[in-house]
């Protein structure tokens, strides 16, 4: 039965989509799940076809064609399609802006508008508009000295709602001119030219003869039958015989490697191909940025190796079950509670072997900066390139071609970060889930803002497939749905080979700095004794840092001055360097260094010399940032090889492999770093970790702040004593009778735990309630204000299973001149467990909100289940 018509839905914050006709010529190709161009408005966009249909509520003329199919074959099952309606549904943004986060960047093909000059204004001319028409004019001249901008990043660059009232009025009076241009794709399959030897060309060896080293032409001029009817002449040079000898041998190369090789330039190479004695032709290959060929490595290429690796009771045990719903074919959420160093990554090696034991594939997500090289080359060595690894730091065509081999069926395994969630495996078994509890699996910006842990857990119950959550300090969320027996818990309390725990130590800074000879001092006594005492044994140390730059802030001694950013009203962060000062030199200080840096906008500019209000010279650094902690240690220990890792060091495809494989090679004493040097490491020279300031995230207007400090603590506690080596741990703080750092102090999360969930459940935050923060943002105050507080007062009218606080300005109260208001809302879980009710009255309130605001340049984010208050 035909069916004319297709529901297409664009990666636009929209809840519905739009029916479009489908052209003969197209019917065939048009399938569920395909990319199709269609027009939008005045433009052409790329949306996603999501249902066929022969029923329509209105006239088919009314309707527009579809312009094009960009896919050959569905790049969405059902399956993944009923999961993105289902992320649609709970996270209440656009069924389109989901399945676009579900593709690999760069595939987006749409059209723009762009807006140029028709000509330069003379002065006179730009003088007249600006007296008639300011707006208009400042239009003119952004312009001015341009090819052209898209009109969607004027209206942004010039902060001007009427942007486009004004590009008409300047069009209409012949000013400027508007065009619609597309926008091809960027992520594309790469192809190389190979070159191989023909039948031809290995009969022209065989007739060949070689004689010191120098080629003896043999019956020149005469020429022989290929067997197929071609006559070959057999007439070549030296480098040529060389050249069709190495392809003999070898096969098949690189175009661009058989010229290395051979010595041939390009001429001679395409006299061999003209003459039928090689072949060129092009083929596409896969980028990636982690894998040696399977061509150099040919055994592991198709097939796991076997484990070598001998598991202790716990691990077994903990394997054993998991392995037991995977042959079950049964969903289940396991959550593996193992300390620092228990040996969780190999259960997750032996669970995901058995779940391709059974033909199944298996999604395993990691934290973004625990994705390193070395990590993966651990799953590589088990499972050879039946891998696939998908994270932000890969190229878009890396990105591709790796999705690409996971869509295909040739990678089925997939290791990644919070997108690889909706990598399209082929008959899901397993998704593992390491250190479950880490912030960065909820995504803030933009839409959808999904929580890949949770994601996972619904991805697998729709696949019939196991979860498992594992973290050393899980989430009070997820050991709450263990102890009410929605998981399975299951335990590692102790260390492989029984190694034990490190000390740790709390240090009271307010005591010490009373006592201290220098009270501006970064480092303790007793800190600053135990990284002698490590140097001097050979062995290494850890220090944790959690705040890039040289300090927060900049204050004028006499007249108390701080440099806030103008965009944000933040304090702006002294950098006195981008670079590890190991690698430091004049050239770099002189382009990258002595700077203020706003790390909310990446607004910067020169640190001043002397006070822009006083003029005054006497400039100090308030707050310890990476940079000081870094120079502290060259004065302090000018022999020690310190490599400093964060943000600013990082900032390469690959430089946090560089910076860990040097570490573990012993080129340098001290790793000092913010948390990204908290998880997952490994090095057995680490005797010593410390904490310069353990207050960094404490301190925030979160009730998650505890939570995630002694999460902090415990993990970068972990790196220290992991072999022989007994392990210390000092921890500086201005807290020490915190509960957070009592039980970091004996490594004692349900301690922890209990203390934590009594309060929280006394003022009714998660797990004892859903959340729903909805943030507005707009230049001006009064207006956005107003928003919210209309939005409150709405909802509070319509009421529900939910109580609605606010509207109060954010804690980060303008960011990019944009002022924040916010609400929370927060659902009664005996009323409306699911929160399905609170959500449904959230989404008729926000729908409404976004259509009446929809001109007025207001944002409105709806977050559901924040994980951040800020």
């Amino acid at each position: 039965m035909p069916l004319p018509f297709a529901e297409i839905h664009f990666a636009l914050p929209l809840s519905r989509g739009y029916t479009y006709r489908v052209p003969d010529s197209l019917d065939t190709l048009a399938q569920v799940g395909c990319r199709a161009l269609a027009p939008l408005g005045k433009r052409v966009a790329t949306g996603f076809i999501v249902r066929r249909t022969d029923e329509i509520d209105f006239a088919p003329e009314k309707l527009r064609d579809i312009l094009d199919v960009l896919d050959a074959t569905p790049l969405f099952d059902a399956p993944r399609l009923e999961l993105a309606q289902w992320i649609a549904d709970y996270y209440l943004c656009g069924l389109g802006e989901v399945l676009r986060t579900m593709l690999p960047p760069g595939l987006e093909k749409e059209s723009h508008q762009y807006v140029r000059l028709t000509r330069e204004p003379a002065a006179e001319e730009l003088a007249r508009l600006e007296n008639r028409a300011p707006r208009q004019a400042e239009i003119v001249r952004a312009l001015m000295g341009k090819e052209g901008y898209k009109v969607r990043y004027l209206a942004k660059h010039l902060h001007y709602d009427g942007v486009r009232s004004g590009l008409q009025q300047l069009t209409q009076a012949g000013w400027v001119e508007i065009s619609q241009q597309m926008q091809e794709a960027n992520a594309q399959a790469q192809k190389k030219v190979f070159v191989e030897i023909t039948a031809a060309g290995r009969l022209a060896l065989k007739n060949e003869d070689k004689k010191d080293g120098k080629k003896i032409e043999k019956e020149k001029g005469k020429k022989e039958d290929d067997g197929n009817g071609k006559a070959i002449d057999r007439k070549l040079t030296a480098k040529q015989w060389e050249g069709l000898q190495l392809l003999a041998k070898r096969g098949e190369m690189l175009r661009a490697l058989f010229l290395k090789r051979s010595g041939l330039g390009g001429p001679s190479l395409q006299a061999l191909a003209q003459r039928e004695f090689v072949r060129l032709f092009e083929r596409e290959i896969d980028r990636n940025p982690y894998f040696v060929s399977s061509s150099s490595q040919p055994a592991m290429a198709n097939k796991p190796e076997m484990a070598t690796f001998v598991l202790n009771a716990e691990q077994a045990e903990a394997v054993q079950r998991v392995s037991a719903a995977l042959t079950q074919q049964a969903f289940e959420v396991f959550l593996l509670h193992g300390i620092t160093g228990s040996g969780k990554t190999q259960v997750y090696i032996e669970t995901i072997r058995h779940a391709l034991a059974q033909g199944k594939a298996a999604i395993m997500l990691v934290p973004e900066i625990s994705l390193t090289p070395q990590a993966v080359a651990r799953f590589q060595a088990n499972f050879g390139n039946l891998i696939a690894v998908l994270h932000s730091h890969m190229s878009a065509g890396e990105r591709y071609d790796a999705w690409r081999r996971v869509h295909r069926g040739e990678a089925r395994v997939v290791i990644g970060a919070r997108s690889a969630v909706f990598a399209p495996v082929k008959n899901l078994g397993l998704i593992v889930v390491d250190e479950e509890h880490e912030g960065s699996y909820k995504q803030a910006d933009p839409a959808p803002r999904y929580h890949a842990r949770d994601v996972s857990i619904v991805r697998a119950k729709m696949s019939r497939a196991v979860v498992l959550l594992g973290s050393a300090t899980p989430s009070i969320e997820s050991y709450t749905n263990a102890q009410r027996g929605k998981y399975t818990l299951l335990e590692m309390p102790n260390r492989i080979d029984n190694v034990p725990l490190p000390s740790v130590r709390i240090l009271d800074m307010i005591t010490w700095r009373k006592t201290a000879p220098d009270r501006e001092g970064i480092f303790s006594r007793i800190l600053h004794e135990k990284i002698g005492e490590k140097l001097a044994k050979q062995e290494q140390i850890i220090l944790l840092q959690n705040r890039r730059g040289f300090a927060p802030l900049i204050r004028c001694v006499n007249c108390g001055f701080v440099r806030y950013c103008d965009a944000c009203n933040m304090p702006m962060t002294y950098h006195k360097s981008r670079f590890s000062f190991n690698n430091f030199n004049k050239e770099d200080r002189g382009k990258r260094g002595n700077l203020l840096r706003c790390h909310y906008c990446n607004a910067y500019e020169r640190a001043p010399d002397a006070c822009p209000q006083c003029k005054g010279l006497d400039i100090i650094f308030k707050g310890i940032g990476t940079q000081k902690v870094e120079l502290a240690l060259k004065a302090l220990f000018p022999q020690a090889r310190v490599v400093r890792m964060d943000l600013d060091t990082t900032r390469g495809k690959l430089a946090h492999d560089r910076i860990l494989r040097d570490f573990g090679e012993h080129k340098y004493d001290i790793l000092l770093g913010t948390q990204m040097i908290a998880k997952g490491l490994d090095f057995h020279k680490v005797t010593l970790v410390g904490v310069v300031s353990a207050d960094t995230g404490l301190l925030r207007p979160d009730f998650r702040a505890g939570e995630r400090t002694f999460q902090l603590l415990t993990q970068v506690a972990g790196r220290a004593g992991r072999r022989n080596l007994p392990g210390e741990v000092i921890v500086q703080t201005y807290s020490p009778d915190d509960v957070c750092m009592v039980c970091a102090r004996e490594h004692d999360f349900k301690n922890f735990y209990a203390h934590e969930v009594r309060e929280r459940e006394a003022l009714r935050f998660p797990p004892f309630s859903r959340l729903a923060l909805v943030l507005f943002r707009h230049r001006d105050n009064e207006r956005i204000r107003g928003i919210a507080q209309d939005f409150a007062a709405l909802l509070k009218k319509i009421g529900g299973p939910f109580r609605v606080f606010g509207p109060t300005p954010s804690p980060l109260e303008r960011i990019q001149n944009e002022f924040r208001w916010q609400v929370l809302i927060k659902n009664d879980m005996e009323k409306d467990p699911s929160a399905h009710q609170t959500r449904a009255t959230l989404d008729r309130v926000a729908q409404f909100f976004h259509k009446a605001n929809r001109n007025r340049r207001v944002r409105m984010i709806v977050d559901i289940d924040p994980i951040s208050m800020l």
